[in-house]
């Protein structure tokens, strides 16, 4: 009854509760990817039932119209994947930044809807476009260990460190 309710669909609990209750030995081969067969076995009776079912097969470009969220986040990671999406941050050398003069640089990084953060008291890097701009003061003077944090839209993340020292204008 249940399997008639949902013909798309193999019910597996209620085979594996038949097979208990009444002492089967059930097999589900797959064949033609949209075809399976149906090998029941009555350990009482010794009479063998072989039957096939043909299945909607569904795809990314075929889904169930009740698709979770987790089958439509493979698919979108299937047709990135089938893009040769990447993500990548590049590296930064450590850098001077002279006290009074504009300080500027731009994180490099290549992904989907990338996502920027700063670990320092210095300044705050633009979240959306990796720019860093800030002006420094005597006060900033010396060595500062900076660390950047991107993520990508699809969870992909690193973490990026330099060294920024801040000098006086001589």
């Amino acid at each position: 009854k249940k399997q008639t309710n949902d013909p798309d669909n193999i019910c597996m609990d209620c085979l594996y509760r038949e097979a208990s209750k009444n002492n089967l030995i059930i097999e589900l081969s797959n064949i033609y990817n949209d075809t399976v067969i149906f090998s029941i076995l009555d350990n009482n009776t010794g009479e063998q039932l072989i039957y096939a079912n043909k299945y909607v097969i569904y795809t990314c470009s075929n889904p169930p119209i009740d698709a979770d969220s987790s089958f439509l986040i493979d698919c979108l990671n299937e047709e990135i994947m089938n893009f040769n999406y990447q993500f990548q941050v590049e590296n930064i050398s450590d850098m001077n930044a002279t006290v009074h003069e504009s300080f500027y640089y731009k994180v490099k990084a290549i992904g989907l809807n990338l996502t920027f953060e700063d670990y320092s008291p210095l300044f705050v890097i633009n979240e959306k476009t990796g720019n860093i701009s800030f002006i420094p003061s005597e006060e900033q003077i010396g060595n500062h260990t900076i660390w950047i944090h991107i993520r990508d839209g699809l969870g992909n993340k690193k973490y990026i460190d330099f060294n920024l020292k801040i000098i006086k204008n001589e």
